[in-house]
């Protein structure tokens, strides 16, 4: 730790946290901290499924449907909800958010916010750092002509959820994006 502190001349504290993290010498904190970012190795078009589901934000802005984003509770999820909120608010989106009360809606997309977001007249369902594993969700979502984007960064279970328009997750088996460690909020960047 002192030494990366000294080669690199970043505090103490820093380096312990970055030493308790896996990099143990100058050259993986430095690519860790600078990273050679090349925009076509990272293109969002990467990420499977992320163009169908930017055609279908598209279309939803397009036709002025109403669009429900559905975050998380956590500092990942709201970070996300404002990001993608903003972003499709620039592009003239009729878009609300929901983040649920941990205590009155547990985690993730349920059943009752499917229901409560298709009553309330929204037509397309973006979820941000959450909705990987929401089967009955998702399967009522479809059953009732939702359509719903699951944005997600959380490892998918298999077989995946049915009724989602479609999923955009780095962890995907057949994701061909080369970096699968982002966050909730690195996939609604990407989709933004």
């Amino acid at each position: 730790v002192q030494k990366l502190s000294i080669d690199l001349n970043i505090s103490i504290p820093v380096a312990t946290v970055l030493y308790n993290r896996g990099f143990k010498n100058k050259e993986e904190v430095y690519n860790f901290l600078f990273p050679d970012y090349d925009p076509k190795k990272y293109h969002t078009s990467y990420l499977k499924d992320s163009l169908k589901a930017a055609a279908r934000i598209i279309k939803a802005i397009e036709n002025k449907e109403r669009i429900l984003i559905c975050g998380d509770y956590d500092v990942d999820g709201i970070t996300a909800t404002s990001l993608l909120l903003c972003a499709l608010t620039e592009c003239g989106a009729n878009v609300n958010f929901f983040l649920p009360n941990r205590v009155i809606d547990g985690y993730g997309l349920s059943k009752k916010v499917i229901e409560r977001a298709h009553k309330s007249g929204y037509t397309l369902l973006i979820t941000v750092d959450n909705g990987i594993s929401a089967f009955e969700a998702l399967e009522h979502a479809g059953k009732i002509n939702l359509d719903v984007i699951v944005t997600d960064h959380h490892h998918p279970p298999d077989p995946l959820p049915q009724g989602a328009f479609c999923i955009v997750n780095p962890h995907q088996i057949d994701c061909p994006y080369p970096f699968k460690e982002l966050a909730g909020v690195g996939v609604a960047f990407k989709m933004a």
